[in-house]
């Protein structure tokens, strides 16, 4: 089956026509009761919808149940290989089950480390003299580099990186990380003097650089260059 490659969680329950059966009979009865209180009722009329309503809310009780067991024991599968989850918590079966699905499809996610960030961290990172961040020998954490290595081989292809592209592409896979994360490392990165934010020319650094990314309207005015290629725009310049 092509679902099965599919990066997408299947929960495969049993064949069971009884219940397909009375899952159509729910369906049915429920969509007759909305339909009769469209209109006016009689009183007698109105005996047999509230009959009605009051059997198939037991209907729909039963039904819960039988799923919910159904879904106890039914095998689940991510890309084709079956998941060995246990319990009869569905809830938490499903809950393991997607984090299988997350940890498969976002491979890069772990370079958070965990953590996560909120609006007022952006503008804390933005500052030189806070960090978010515990760096490593090179200054930057994972994430910081990973994102500088995606700006600088851009740059050498000539290419200046919007924040708006920048949180497309570290949003989607491998990567799904959260937009507020991206725009943390970005002006971490800018903070600590590896790459620049301008937006129509003019540089943005840090309180200015922190609210322009907490503006989504600007992200995509804003475009990052490397700290080296800045410097040698501004040499050839001088030189002219």
């Amino acid at each position: 089956m092509q679902s099965l490659s599919r990066e997408e969680l299947i929960v495969v329950l049993p064949a069971d026509a009884r219940f397909l059966m009375d899952l159509s009979l729910y369906k049915k009865t429920d969509r007759y009761i909305r339909q009769a209180h469209a209109g006016t009722l009689q009183p007698g009329r109105e005996r047999i919808i509230a009959d009605k309503r009051e059997q198939n809310g037991r209907r729909h009780k039963n039904l819960e149940l039988r799923l919910r067991g159904m879904m106890a024991a039914a095998p689940m599968l991510v890309r084709a290989s079956e998941l060995d989850i246990a319990g009869e918590d569905v809830q938490e079966r499903i809950v393991k089950a997607f984090q299988v699905l997350v940890d498969k499809v976002y491979v890069s996610l772990p370079m958070l480390q965990g953590l996560s960030y909120s609006e007022a961290d952006i503008s804390k990172a933005a500052t030189a003299d806070t960090s978010l961040f515990a760096a490593g020998d090179s200054g930057l954490v994972e994430a910081e580099q990973e994102l500088l290595n995606h700006v600088q081989a851009q740059a050498r292809n000539g290419v200046k990186v919007s924040v708006k592209g920048l949180v497309e592409r570290f949003g989607s896979k491998p990567y799904g990380w959260p937009t507020t994360a991206v725009l943390c490392l970005a002006a971490s990165l800018c903070a600590k003097g590896r790459i620049e934010g301008r937006s129509d020319g003019t540089p943005l650094e840090g309180a200015a650089l922190g609210r322009a990314l907490q503006n989504s309207h600007l992200l995509g005015n804003i475009l990052l260059s490397t700290a080296a290629s800045v410097r040698s725009a501004s040499g050839s310049l001088n030189a002219l």
